[in-house]
Protein backbone atom coordinates (compact mmCIF):
# COMPACT_ATOMS: atom_id res chain seq x y z
CA UNK A 1 0.00 0.00 0.00
CA UNK A 2 2.94 2.71 0.33
CA UNK A 3 4.71 1.43 -2.49
CA UNK A 4 1.63 2.75 -4.50
CA UNK A 5 0.82 6.10 -2.17
CA UNK A 6 4.49 6.58 -3.12
CA UNK A 7 4.12 6.10 -6.72
CA UNK A 8 1.07 8.22 -6.86
CA UNK A 9 2.74 11.21 -5.15
CA UNK A 10 5.93 10.81 -7.63
CA UNK A 11 3.42 10.35 -10.94
CA UNK A 12 0.51 13.27 -9.98
CA UNK A 13 1.08 15.52 -6.70
CA UNK A 14 2.63 18.67 -7.52
CA UNK A 15 5.90 19.43 -6.97
CA UNK A 16 5.93 21.08 -3.43
CA UNK A 17 4.27 17.53 -2.51
CA UNK A 18 6.87 15.36 -4.04
CA UNK A 19 9.37 17.28 -2.85
CA UNK A 20 7.89 17.42 1.16
CA UNK A 21 7.12 13.19 0.86
CA UNK A 22 10.72 12.97 -0.69
CA UNK A 23 11.99 14.97 2.47
CA UNK A 24 9.66 13.03 5.03
CA UNK A 25 10.88 9.70 3.35
CA UNK A 26 14.37 10.47 4.08
CA UNK A 27 14.15 11.59 7.71
CA UNK A 28 12.01 8.29 8.21
CA UNK A 29 15.37 6.42 7.09
CA UNK A 30 18.52 8.12 8.42
CA UNK A 31 17.49 8.06 11.81
CA UNK A 32 16.10 4.67 11.46
CA UNK A 33 19.68 3.03 10.16
CA UNK A 34 20.92 4.32 13.37
CA UNK A 35 18.40 2.91 15.86
CA UNK A 36 18.68 -0.46 14.11
CA UNK A 37 22.61 -1.11 14.41
CA UNK A 38 22.18 -1.54 18.69
CA UNK A 39 19.00 -3.78 17.83
CA UNK A 40 21.08 -6.65 16.24
CA UNK A 41 24.85 -5.28 16.24
CA UNK A 42 27.23 -7.96 17.01
CA UNK A 43 24.32 -10.71 16.42
CA UNK A 44 23.28 -9.66 12.97
CA UNK A 45 23.98 -12.75 10.02
CA UNK A 46 25.95 -10.22 8.28
CA UNK A 47 28.52 -9.45 11.44
CA UNK A 48 28.80 -13.41 11.91
CA UNK A 49 29.59 -14.06 7.57
CA UNK A 50 31.92 -11.41 8.02
CA UNK A 51 33.37 -12.98 11.18
CA UNK A 52 33.97 -15.81 9.47
CA UNK A 53 35.66 -14.30 6.37
CA UNK A 54 37.65 -11.84 7.70
CA UNK A 55 38.59 -13.34 11.61
CA UNK A 56 37.63 -9.82 13.07
CA UNK A 57 35.67 -9.70 15.88
CA UNK A 58 31.77 -8.90 15.34
CA UNK A 59 31.79 -6.19 17.52
CA UNK A 60 34.27 -4.40 15.26
CA UNK A 61 31.88 -4.94 12.19
CA UNK A 62 28.74 -3.80 14.63
CA UNK A 63 30.71 -0.45 15.33
CA UNK A 64 31.82 0.55 11.96
CA UNK A 65 28.47 0.09 10.99
CA UNK A 66 27.11 2.29 14.37
CA UNK A 67 29.62 4.61 12.55
CA UNK A 68 28.66 4.49 9.08
CA UNK A 69 25.20 5.32 9.96
CA UNK A 70 26.05 8.14 12.30
CA UNK A 71 28.01 9.49 9.31
CA UNK A 72 24.81 9.25 7.31
CA UNK A 73 22.60 10.98 9.76
CA UNK A 74 24.59 13.50 10.41
CA UNK A 75 25.49 14.26 6.66
CA UNK A 76 22.20 13.24 5.25
CA UNK A 77 20.53 16.15 8.31
CA UNK A 78 23.01 18.28 7.51
CA UNK A 79 21.88 18.48 3.38
CA UNK A 80 18.11 18.73 4.29
CA UNK A 81 18.26 21.07 6.60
Amino acid sequence: MTDLAVYLVACYAPLGAQIAVAYGIAWFLLPSGVGVVPQRGRDAIDAIALRELTRLPRGLWAGLWLAGSTAALAIGGGLLV
